[in-house]
Formats: C-alpha cells, structure tokens, sequence
C-alpha cells in the first residue's frame, strides 16, 4: 500500500502543447504525474450503508477506499476543493470512525447528482487503517460472490 500522496499534500497535473509536423496543428498531450493515479480500489456502497457526518450534518457515502470517500451532496458551494475538516465521522451501523479531511474534488455523478470526494489525512483510531482495509475487504467479497451467477 502506497500512502506517499496522502502525506505529500494534493497531487499536481499538468498539461504541454506541441506543434505537429504533419499538419501544424496543435496537440495538447497531458504529462501524467504518476502521483495521481488512484491506488487504491475504491468500493461503490449501496445508498445507506455508510455515512459520514460533517459538522453534525449527514451524507451518504457512494464510495469507500482506506484513504478516502466520496460523498452524495446537495449542495456543491457548501464543499470547496482544498479545505481541511477536522473529525469528520465515517458511520458504519456497527462503527464510527473519526478522521480528518480533504476536499479534493465536487463533480457530477449520475445525472443531476453530485459528489464531493474526501482524502482522509488522519484517524483518531490507530487501528483504522487496518480496520478498513478488512470492512473493505469484507464488502469486496461480498460483492464479487454474490455477482457470480448460479451454477446448478
């Protein structure tokens, strides 16, 4: 597990043009800082499974990984990109975690939805990452068996 980027504050992105010889035209290639390239599988929850719990106002969480969520919103000004919450409460139904944040990303999701994407930066629980790692690995098994069609 590779927590590097969590420590070293938001990954960059950057972008060079170039002029083709063929036709002149310009082309813009993206330079992938591979710094920003997700490493960690992210698991998609069912609606009510997890929620997370900002400044005592509860969100659902449409995604999960050991270092960060993204959340449904209502409201995309209420989130802006770079503000750091301190003790941001991720609820399971049999354990609360508190953590520290930042968001990363507001965006579309699913038509008129949107989602607020939240890096966690630290736990009040030292046993937390372990303690994803295992729910995660829980709810990926569950949903990879229970996709498996029957074989009578």
């Amino acid at each position: 597990m590779d927590s590097r980027a969590y420590r070293n504050g938001p990954p960059a992105f950057s972008a060079t043009s170039s002029i083709t010889s063929d036709d002149g035209g310009l082309v813009i290639t993206p330079a992938i800082d591979e710094s920003i390239i997700r490493t960690m599988y992210r698991v998609p929850l069912p609606v009510g499974q997890v929620s997370c719990s900002i400044k005592g106002k509860d969100y659902a969480v449409l995604d999960l990984s050991t270092y960060g969520l993204g959340l449904e919103v209502p409201e995309p000004q209420e989130f802006h990109i770079g503000t750091q919450i301190q003790g941001a409460r991720i609820c399971f139904a049999d354990r609360v975690f508190e953590v520290n944040v930042e968001i990363v990303h507001v965006s579309p999701h699913d038509g008129d939805r949107i989602a607020c994407g939240l890096r966690v930066l630290s736990a009040a629980d030292t046993d937390y990452a372990d303690c994803m790692e295992r729910i995660l690995l829980e709810i990926k098994s569950r949903m990879f068996t229970s996709s498996q069609p029957d074989r009578a």
